[in-house]
């Protein structure tokens, strides 16, 4: 009859065994993964030095606007008009806009787009918002009134309605309408966009202008 002892050592060296093989195991899955990450690594390499083409950065290095150089055309540091506009066109923000695909905004289609671009918290614009909005997106010597005659409900948030009423009232429809056709075509509703990037106007947008316009406010991207 084998005694307690003997059993018990058969028990451990088995245990000993199983231990042993469990480390091995898992020292070869690690040297795997270490030598195809390295592959992995070297490949790239020899794709960058025989093609001369650069791996795409990680998501996690690319910021949230990088935009500028491909705006910028002629590689001038500058925006014009026609560079400026064709970076909205190519994003389709004015098809956004104009809900029934016509020639222009209409006073409803501005409205929802002014109203949306505005509220950055997404349930009506604050008083914070409607004073930064009022001062930076129509002329300074509009007549636009005070917040609270745009509350009409006074909760202290203008809700969509009260924004477009607040529009009409105070005729601010008019001020980018160059042409006084009553419609918002591509060309003043950009050229409107950018009068408000253009913060020292000098007839063009400079890297920190832009930075700074596309940061402020609500575009939708």
């Amino acid at each position: 009859m084998r005694s307690h002892h003997s059993r018990g050592l058969t028990l451990a060296m088995t245990s000993d065994r199983r231990g042993s093989v469990r480390a091995t195991t898992i020292t070869a899955v690690l040297s795997l993964l270490f030598t195809l990450a390295l592959v992995g690594c070297e490949g790239e390499a020899v794709r960058e030095q025989e093609t001369g083409e650069v791996a795409p950065a990680s998501p996690a290095a690319t910021t949230a606007i990088g935009d500028f150089g491909d705006l910028d055309a002629d590689r001038d540091a500058r925006l014009t008009n026609d560079e400026f506009n064709q970076w909205w066109r190519d994003r389709g923000l004015f098809g956004r806009w104009n809900t029934d695909a016509s020639d222009g905004l209409t006073d409803a289609d501005l409205s929802t787009g002014l109203f949306n671009t505005w509220d950055r918290n997404e349930a009506g614009i604050t008083e914070s918002e409607w004073n930064t909005g009022v001062r930076t997106w129509f002329p300074s010597d509009a007549s636009y009134g005070a917040y609270g005659d745009w509350d009409a409900n006074d909760n202290t948030l203008i809700e969509e309605n009260e924004f477009r009423e607040g529009l009409g009232r105070h005729n601010l429809f008019d001020t980018w309408d160059a042409n006084r056709n009553d419609l918002w075509e591509e060309d003043e509703v950009f050229g409107g966009f950018f009068e408000i990037f253009d913060a020292n106007d000098d007839r063009g947008i400079d890297e920190n202008e832009w930075n700074t316009g596309y940061r402020d406010w609500d575009w939708g991207f």
